[in-house]
């Protein structure tokens, strides 16, 4: 079964067709939450480089889910599956960033060069992704994408930071990733609690408290723990 194809039935306003209502409004709230958590880390005057990368995750997370929301579930029988991808390339760049701060943040804990070497490679690493999914236009590429960054990627480097400095925001990250993890049994499942709320619903809920608990991970990087150099703003 393809669980991607289950969707809220279309409701009418005013004679205008909306498709997957509640999967549209929930894509929404992720766009409220990420911006809230950008405008949060931009008002501050002493980000550290590993924040302001999470500030960037957070800005394209919200466009993604925006584009998503609207083209993607919204009114997509106005237009066709190729309006979905600037939001698909929206969220690859997001979790980009979270590498990014990932690995920076792993500064003092690991070698320098070897941090230096790995956001090169990360930069690489993206560019070849993006390049596959541009010419295969398939979506399946964007999810390998956001597996290996956030499991592979992301996960290994707060647990590293952790384990050698006990830094909080990296504590924090893990907690947020273990969160997000809920979304594959959630969607893959699929758990569907009523027509209007289905597997995408509540896996996109879930997004939103993970995204949260990460802004609150975030905001912890600046307290350094023993091992762990501040980085430069």
């Amino acid at each position: 079964m393809d669980v991607s194809k289950i969707g809220n039935p279309d409701i009418y306003v005013f004679g205008f067709r909306i498709q997957e209502v509640t999967t549209s409004l929930t894509d929404f709230l992720i766009t409220a939450v990420c911006l809230y958590a950008f405008f949060t880390l931009k008002k501050r005057k002493d980000l550290n480089s590993a924040q302001k990368f999470m500030k960037y995750h957070f800005l394209t997370m919200g466009i993604a889910a925006f584009i998503g929301g609207l083209f993607g579930h919204m009114i997509l029988y106005l237009l066709n599956d190729y309006w979905r991808i600037p939001g698909w390339f929206a969220s690859m760049v997001s979790v980009m960033f979270m590498e990014r701060a990932a690995i920076d943040h792993s500064r003092g804990v690991l070698k320098e060069k070897l941090v230096d070497t790995l956001m090169v490679v990360n930069i690489i690493e993206f560019v070849v992704i993006a390049l596959i999914t541009a010419i295969t236009i398939n979506f399946m590429w964007v999810e390998i994408h956001s597996v290996w960054g956030i499991i592979a990627v992301v996960l290994p480097f707060h647990i590293i930071t952790y384990t050698k400095s006990k830094n909080p925001g990296s504590k924090l990250m893990i907690i947020a990733i273990g969160v997000l993890v809920f979304c594959i049994p959630i969607f893959n499942g699929p758990v569907i609690i009523h027509d209007f709320f289905n597997h995408k619903d509540l896996a996109h809920i879930v997004i939103c408290i993970g995204e949260l608990t990460m802004l609150k991970a975030t905001l912890a990087f600046t307290k350094q723990g023993e091992g762990v150099k501040p980085l430069a703003a």
